[in-house]
């Protein structure tokens, strides 16, 4: 369950404060992101003492984790948020955030605080983000809070949606964060890639890539790993292995064939390399029970 409210927060909710020197516990976690029109401007943000200037910022707080936001000037900044789970639990729907000091919090609200499982996670995720995209960030916590005040059917669905699209950014801009080369790349990069898909049927070395691209080999490697998982090689190998697949379920062209057609000399290589990207041989979308389900699986009225 996600709500959206004006006096507390719920579990998995979504929220905007427009506060300052307040100072509150989360039981769950929280993102904070300040977005601000100034060039420069100093805040105090908990423990933080930052100076926000282009990128704005985003903050990620943990359970019982004291934090306060006090602003130093007269003015204005955006600095939405969200309160949110990991995990669904029964107790849920009962958990807000109160601004009461954590002796004077009673012995059920207590009970709520969550187990800290940030670090636990299989990417370390940094407390303090300067954001390469802020619009794209803003535009997203907005939209999540939109659903919950118009609240239409299916919104908690949506919202829960969204909010994976949210993640997903934030973990980019982790990312970035952590490897400031490679948002400062990532255009350069985008072109090797699409080099590398419309010429998936030639054969492609570093050697080739480096010099159009004037990259060292082994910057050129750390970097594209870094951003799509996979180095160029791997990349070449998985667009044709595609294609490969597309050409053997779709035509009734013999393998060899088709190993030819996307750069493959040898049928042997071309069947051990498949079966190590797919996982199973070429042949085996050349049966006809596979063709046949796979055809009716893609007809819509099926």
């Amino acid at each position: 369950m996600i709500e959206y409210g004006t006096k507390v927060c719920i579990s998995c909710t979504i929220r905007i404060h427009r506060l300052n020197n307040k100072t509150g516990y989360g039981p769950c976690v929280i993102v904070h992101v300040i977005i601000t029109s100034l060039t420069s401007k100093r805040y105090e943000y908990g423990r933080y003492a930052i100076t926000i200037a282009e990128p704005p910022a985003a903050f990620f707080f943990s359970p019982k984790q004291r934090h306060s936001l006090r602003k130093i000037g007269a003015d204005t900044l955006r600095q939405p948020h969200l309160h949110f789970d990991f995990y669904y639990q029964d107790d849920s729907p009962l958990v807000g955030v109160s601004f009461k000091n954590l002796q004077h919090i009673t012995d059920e609200e207590s009970h709520y605080f969550r187990q800290n499982i940030m670090d636990q996670m299989p990417v370390k995720l940094s407390t303090h983000l300067r954001l390469q995209q802020p619009g794209v960030i803003e535009r997203m916590l907005f939209d999540i809070i939109n659903e919950f005040e118009m609240k239409l059917p299916f919104y908690e669905v949506k919202a829960k949606g969204l909010f994976i699209d949210l993640w997903v950014q934030l973990l980019r801009e982790n990312i970035w964060h952590q490897n400031p080369l490679l948002i400062s790349n990532l255009q350069m990069l985008n072109r090797v890639k699409e080099y590398i898909k419309v010429n998936f049927y030639t054969k492609i070395s570093l050697d080739e890539l480096s010099s159009r691209f004037n990259f060292s080999k082994s910057y050129l490697v750390r970097l594209f790993t870094h951003t799509f998982g996979m180095s160029p090689i791997q990349y070449h190998q998985l667009i044709r292995i595609e294609k490969a697949r597309e050409m053997i379920q779709f035509t009734d062209e013999p393998l060899t064939s088709i190993a030819d057609k996307i750069g493959y000399t040898s049928i042997h290589s071309f069947s051990r390399i498949f079966k190590k990207i797919d996982g199973v041989s070429p042949s085996y979308y050349r049966r006809n029970e596979v063709k046949e389900e796979l055809t009716e699986k893609s007809l819509p009225w099926r």
